[in-house]
Parts: structure tokens; sequence; C-alpha cells
């Protein structure tokens, strides 16, 4: 199972397009990831920058939501 997060959340690996009869040869590749990847990374992202405010106000609204059924 592990594994297949892992691929989802890394995603395709697409190697770079060299012509054959050029004397110049690219190395780096780019990852072609499925929206929801996208979506994952960038949230997870937002959140390791901005935990200290996001991690209070995630608090703070689930506590308003927990108060409010009471």
């Amino acid at each position: 199972m592990k594994e297949i997060i892992k691929r989802w959340y890394d995603g395709e690996y697409i190697p770079p397009k060299n012509d054959a009869n050029s004397t110049l040869y690219f190395v780096c590749g780019d990852y072609k990831r499925h929206w929801t990847a996208k979506l994952a990374r960038w949230a997870v992202e937002f959140y390791m920058k901005e935990w200290k405010w996001a991690l209070g106000a995630a608090a703070a609204v689930i506590s308003f939501v927990f108060l409010k059924r009471i």
C-alpha cells in the first residue's frame, strides 16, 4: 500500500526529449502528476510553511463546530 501511495504522490517520470543528431544531451526529466497529487503536494507545502497559524485556525474551527453541536 505504501508503494502505491508513493507512486501516486511522485507521479510518472517523463524523460527529456533529446535529439539523436544533436551534441547536446539533457539529463533532467520531469514528473507528470495526477491533479489530486498536485493538490496534496500544495496542501502539504502550505502546511509546512504556515503551520504556526494554520494549526491554531484548524483547531479553532473544529472546536467551534463541535461546541455548536452541544
